[in-house]
């Protein structure tokens, strides 16, 4: 429904709508893409740029022609081509009698066949007089007494000579989704491509007739919606490949660790392919809103796990280790402090040391979540619900950019505090960094690798005795 409700203005530009052969004139736009309808800046540009290979005039050129629209009369692709068939054969009969001085030989001509002049002179005095009969006018009309605009040629405004030449036809096809006039444009590429390809496997890829006809396209103005949804899928893709990639490098700026990189950009993932899921559901369809939304969706989703992630990594997890070692010991949890633990039995299975080294840093793990969780949770749950009820305010709107704009900001600030909540820190509580594992070293980067000051051994409190505590410093 929201796809018809650009179109049911105009049924008949929905059912069998017109489609152009373009033939002398590049497919390349000069006017400024954001200032079409300025003249001042695109008074000096060019509207076309004709190709300067083909020659109309060739009489090589109008038998391809003319086997062309033939071979579109015979495809299923098309309808109403014997309409621009019967046109242009209008044309080669008045061709014949400028040509031809004897009247008794145009009457007895077979008026099924395009009469082609045996040579480009011919043509040219032909064409002369073609325009001269009709008064420059490219209208011509059928013997059936069809004048509708089908067939037309372009001359330069100065030599009067032909510079382009185009054809209209139907389209044998009813559009009334994206899906059914992207399979029917891809079916016209390979139908076109297909006929190149036959001429030039005939002359070969020199081809005098190849290289003047290859460079032709065809058009409608249907396809104009079209490619703008064309475009507007493309560039979803693109741009939420660049946001996440984006995303990526902020990421490994803020919090300076591979791991939490990763699992943030893991966390991001499920949260966007869980909003854009939720949308579908709702019905929601693919437009110019919905793309921005989607973009949208990248930047909003990492800030929460951002917090969270530098929060973890920033954590001073070594304070009051005494105080809570008990606390560990009911918890089944290794301080991994004692060193003197580190003796290992060489009988172990690979398992069972992966195993113990894990355990010995749930202390760590589990002190740092905590820590991130006391510093920023509640910011975070605060940020993320004061977007929400902005979110709430613009739901009820009847505009439905601004009823999409609030559904949206509700949706992605629930997901995305549910998952940096409950899956992002979970997940750093069983598989999370410990020590300087993962840290990028900034410091030696910027250094261009020259060593580290010496080691300084700080004290720290813990009960009844001092306990020695390495940390590098970096200067």
């Amino acid at each position: 429904d929201q796809f018809l409700s650009y179109i049911n203005e105009d049924k008949d530009n929905v059912t069998n709508p017109l489609l152009i052969f373009v033939f002398g004139i590049e497919d390349t736009d000069l006017v400024h893409p954001f200032y079409p309808e300025d003249s001042k800046i695109n008074q000096n540009k060019q509207r076309l740029i004709y190709n300067e290979n083909i020659d109309f005039y060739d009489p090589e050129i109008l038998r391809w022609f003319d086997s062309f629209l033939k071979n579109l009369n015979r495809s299923d692709l098309f309808m109403n081509v014997q309409q621009t068939y019967s046109q242009w054969l209008t044309i080669g009969r008045l061709l014949r009698g400028f040509v031809t001085s004897n009247k008794k030989s145009v009457f007895l001509s077979d008026d099924d066949e395009f009469f082609v002049p045996e040579n480009r002179n011919q043509t040219i005095n032909a064409m002369e007089q073609l325009f001269q009969l009709f008064k420059g006018s490219n209208r011509f009309q059928s013997g059936s007494g069809d004048d509708n605009y089908r067939i037309g040629f372009l001359p330069d405004q100065k030599t009067k000579q032909i510079r382009a030449f185009l054809f209209t036809v139907n389209m044998n096809v009813t559009f009334n989704s994206y899906a059914v006039q992207d399979a029917y444009y891809n079916k016209l590429q390979d139908y076109f491509e297909e006929r190149l390809e036959e001429l030039r496997s005939t002359e070969g890829s020199n081809g005098h007739v190849y290289k003047q006809v290859k460079h032709g396209w065809f058009v409608s103005p249907q396809f104009l919606f079209y490619d703008l949804m064309r475009e507007v899928i493309r560039g979803t893709y693109t741009s939420l490949i660049f946001s996440m990639l984006f995303a990526l490098v902020v990421l490994l700026l803020t919090s300076g660790n591979v791991l939490i990189t990763l699992y943030a950009m893991t966390t991001i993932t499920f949260i966007i392919a869980d909003t854009v899921a939720i949308f579908v559901l709702c019905g929601w369809e693919l437009n110019i809103l919905e793309t921005i939304i989607i973009i949208m969706s990248v930047g909003l989703s990492v800030d929460f796990t951002v917090h969270y992630g530098v929060a973890y990594i920033k954590a001073d997890w070594k304070k009051n280790q005494a105080d809570i070692k008990q606390s560990t010991k009911n918890l089944h949890l290794s301080d991994g402090t004692n060193h003197q633990e580190e003796s290992q039995n060489h009988n172990e299975s690979l398992f069972q040391r992966l195993k113990r080294r894990h355990q010995q840093g749930n202390l760590q793990r589990f002190r740092r979540i905590k820590n991130s969780l006391t510093r920023v949770g509640s910011a975070v749950f605060i940020a993320g619900f004061t977007s929400f009820l902005a979110g709430v305010s613009m739901a009820p709107s009847k505009l439905t950019s601004f009823s999409q704009m609030g559904f949206f900001l509700m949706l992605i600030m629930f997901i995305s505090w549910l998952f940096a909540t409950w899956f992002f820190l979970p997940l750093l509580s069983f598989i999370g960094p410990i020590d300087r594992f993962g840290d990028i070293p900034f410091g030696k980067l910027c250094r261009c690798g020259k060593l580290s000051s010496p080691t300084v051994i700080r004290a720290v409190p813990s009960g009844n005795k001092q306990e020695n505590l390495n940390d590098e410093q970096w200067v």
